[in-house]
């Protein structure tokens, strides 16, 4: 067997012209395969990473607390649910409070819907890595306890500058109004798809504006030193907080998860039941980021879609390439049958000389990838805007090769290749020897 497989290695380039064109299709089928399935997890890495940064922990926590069937949306007695992570985790884990608003700042005549993110500079310092700092500094903004740092956007929207103070107005807990000065002191930009429109505030001084208790908060957002099984950890933690006296349990489904993250400042609304009970909704962040599996299943199969139509045509140039070889070398094989080689070894060869043709051509195009990955994560550079930060990280689109993904390309067209060439390979093989040395071309 390892001879008739010598031969038809040494056979791969024997029709030079044949060969080069069936190659050409192996390698722009691999190279496709692996840009597409590099973006795909690109997207995923890049997601997870700025969204946990700024946006959501490992777990975030949400909650209502129900009083005489009043819902104030919110976490009350924050701090005792730190506590209970505390105690089932150790100092280890990072729990970071987070108070929300939302109210529409208006300045020389234009306004706008702003979000407003309150956080405790003494802790929760992610932030300050994700902005670029077009004036003012993240010191000038710890210093200020109504400061607020604003985005570029905002900023030419509004046309606020450096040290300009504004009015804003905001619906409180209790339905009523209350408002309150901030200053800008600082105007950024980021490539963190998750910051780039919102008003960066004190925690404190957002809950003061809502007119709620200090134990209060929008959300908690906990960090572990080991970032995996998150389930399985908050598993764990809904028993202590249940013994503390929260009613606990995770999102209904992966949209609750979501809201989890985006829960809004606190506010009333009405049940129709006298009950009084604190609430905890608890989510992954793998729950979270499980909806971006549908925009990746989209990419995905928009690139196996087109893998498919090269993969057709290459099905077929197999097809037409085997029985044009097994015509030229038909009396090459009536020999081989004549001096006792079975059908199975011919049939052996001629799959052989495909697949280790798919075999060049797919290693090319997969190191031709690996360098397009490269460049393009290396040196393309592009303006972070909008939904593009998404597939960004500090202005390079997000490629992420793997193992996995290079192995499953490797298999899976060198399986298709010895698929596709057997059965005219089959009937090549079994031609009979006095058949083919008997054929004149």
């Amino acid at each position: 067997m390892p001879y008739y497989l010598n031969m038809a290695f040494k056979n791969v380039f024997r029709q030079k012209k044949r060969s080069v064109t069936l190659g050409v299709n192996y390698f722009v089928v691999a190279l496709l395969l692996l840009l597409i399935f590099s973006f795909s997890e690109g997207v995923k890495a890049n997601f997870s990473g700025n969204l946990i940064s700024v946006a959501a922990g490992h777990i975030t926590i949400s909650g209502e607390t129900i009083t005489k069937g009043k819902t104030l949306l919110g976490i009350a007695d924050y701090p005792s649910v730190i506590q209970a992570f505390k105690d089932e985790f150790g100092e280890s884990v990072t729990v970071l409070a987070r108070y929300k608003l939302t109210s529409t700042v208006y300045n020389r005549g234009f306004s706008k819907s702003l979000s407003f993110q309150g956080l405790d500079t003494s802790r929760d310092l992610a932030l300050k890595d994700q902005l670029n700092f077009l004036t003012g500094s993240w010191e000038s903004f710890v210093q200020n306890p109504n400061g607020v740092l604003i985005s570029r956007v905002t900023a030419d929207y509004l046309e606020l500058k450096q040290d300009d103070e504004l009015i804003i107005s905001t619906r409180t807990r209790f339905g009523a109004f209350n408002t309150g000065t901030v200053k800008v002191v600082g105007i950024y930009e980021s490539a963190n798809y998750f910051v780039q429109d919102i008003v960066v505030s004190h925690f404190d001084f957002l809950q003061s504006l809502d007119l709620n208790d200090k134990a209060s908060a929008s959300n908690l957002f906990v960090y572990f030193d080991v970032p995996k099984s998150f389930a399985e950890k908050r598993a764990l933690i809904l028993p202590r907080l249940e013994a503390a006296g929260y009613i606990a349990s995770k999102p209904a489904s992966d949209g609750a998860a979501v809201s989890v993250v985006a829960a809004a400042s606190p506010q009333y609304k009405m049940l129709g039941e006298d009950i009084n009970e604190k609430r905890l909704t608890v989510a992954t962040v793998d729950e979270v980021i499980s909806l971006l599996s549908q925009a990746q299943a989209a990419v995905n199969g928009v690139g196996l879609f087109l893998a498919s139509i090269l993969l057709f045509i290459i099905a077929i140039s197999i097809f037409i390439n085997m029985r044009m070889t097994i015509s030229d070398r038909i009396q090459e094989i009536g020999t081989l049958r004549a001096i006792g080689t079975d059908v199975k070894d011919i049939i052996l060869m001629l799959v052989a000389e495909n697949v280790f043709l798919s075999l060049v051509f797919v290693i090319g195009g997969l190191m031709t990838g690996l360098l397009v990955v490269f460049g393009v994560s290396n040196f393309l550079t592009l303006p972070p805007a909008g939904v593009l930060s998404l597939f960004l990280e500090k202005g390079h689109l997000v490629l992420v090769p793997t193992i996995s993904s290079l192995l499953t390309i490797l298999v899976t067209i060198l399986t298709f290749t010895a698929f596709f060439s057997f059965f005219p390979a089959r009937h090549g093989g079994k031609v009979k020897a006095a058949v083919a040395l008997g054929t004149v071309y």
